[in-house]
């Protein structure tokens, strides 16, 4: 019995090659590109988590350091950045985003105002300069 492949024309097997070509480069392109993607995620992941311990450091200073007679006044916001700052540090990129993706399905349409407001603000503060 003959395989019906074997009597192919020689452009059937330039196709092929080429077809073979591009989805082994496909895949290493895919690859490459899932491994990047793991990279930046885990220097995002870092670079969270640093952030967080100095937030954090910075709500215990302002409580440390708050003059006597405001001390009342900064309690709050030394807990906030505290809380903050252990957020940041105890999650991941991922986590981080699915508690933002939370936050839209929530609040849609107040996060497409806080949107608009934070685009017309940067654009504003991008031609002063």
């Amino acid at each position: 019995m003959t395989d019906r492949f074997d009597n192919k024309p020689d452009g059937d097997d330039q196709a092929y090659s080429f077809a073979s070509q591009f989805s082994n480069d496909a895949q290493a392109a895919t690859s490459r590109a899932k491994h990047e993607s793991d990279s930046m995620a885990a220097r995002v992941t870092e670079v969270t988590t640093l952030f967080g311990r100095n937030i954090r450091e910075l709500g215990g200073l302002i409580r440390e350091h708050a003059p006597q007679n405001i001390r009342s006044q900064s309690e709050p916001i030394a807990r906030s950045l505290q809380r903050a700052g252990t957020y940041l540090e105890e999650k991941t990129f991922d986590g981080i985003a699915e508690d933002v993706a939370q936050v839209i399905r929530k609040y849609p349409m107040q996060c497409l105002i806080a949107g608009v407001i934070i685009g017309v603000l940067l654009t504003r503060g991008r031609d002063s300069d």
